[in-house]
């Protein structure tokens, strides 16, 4: 690793001080030609290219582990923007699906509820809705029919008894002016047949020899 790189390098240059520098320098001073002999220069030469070597060994590794550090944060950069930005596509999806949900669910039964309230206020008893919807959602689309079947019984019985109303109101007038008792028979018939929803209506007395006579038809 680094730091044994670096304790090898301390080393060589301990050495060299020690083992070349210092004892190079005390030959100078004693003026020992052989200081500046072609054998003791290259020894230095020697030396310092071996520190040299390791110096840039050690540069070249800590550049290589640098730039392995440098391309393992890039990929780690590029994977969490990948993350991101899935996660964010997640979430965008997940939000479409819910508001789709919640229009399917909720907005659209109660758009299709006020739609039939308006029908209902302006007279259509036929209006009805699907009953597709759970939870209050299916209470209120249940309740609207069951609002509408009721009125339009309502509707229709109070139809029938200004129908019959009508009737003996046209029966009671002809009563009252004293018309031929053909007619009033053949007035209540008529009323009858129409209020039962006949195709035929008649009226029929039943004579002591129990034949049957036809009075009204």
């Amino acid at each position: 690793g680094t730091a044994k790189r670096l304790r090898t390098i301390a080393k060589a240059a301990e050495s060299y001080v020690e083992g070349y520098g210092v004892p190079l320098i005390r030959a100078v001073r004693r003026g020992d030609p052989s200081a500046l002999s072609a054998e003791v220069t290259e020894e230095g030469k020697r030396r310092v290219d071996v520190l040299r070597s390791r110096f840039l060994s050690l540069t070249l590794a800590e550049r290589a582990r640098l730039n392995a550090q440098t391309d393992e944060t890039d990929n780690d950069f590029r994977r969490a923007m990948v993350a991101a930005f899935i996660g964010l596509a997640l979430t965008v999806l997940l939000v479409v699906l819910f508001t789709g949900y919640l229009t399917r669910t909720v907005v659209l039964p109660v758009t299709r509820a006020a739609t039939m309230a308006g029908r209902l206020a302006a007279g259509d008893l036929s209006a009805r809705m699907a009953e597709t919807g759970s939870a209050e959602i299916g209470d209120l689309e249940r309740s609207f029919n069951a609002m509408a079947d009721s009125l339009d019984r309502s509707q229709a019985d109070q139809s029938r008894l200004l129908d019959q109303q009508s009737a003996l109101r046209r029966v009671a007038t002809l009563v009252a002016q004293a018309a031929p008792a053909a007619d009033v028979f053949e007035a209540v018939t008529r009323e009858v047949g129409l209020l039962s929803g006949a195709d035929v209506a008649r009226m029929e007395r039943y004579e002591p020899d129990t034949t049957v006579t036809g009075v009204a038809a």
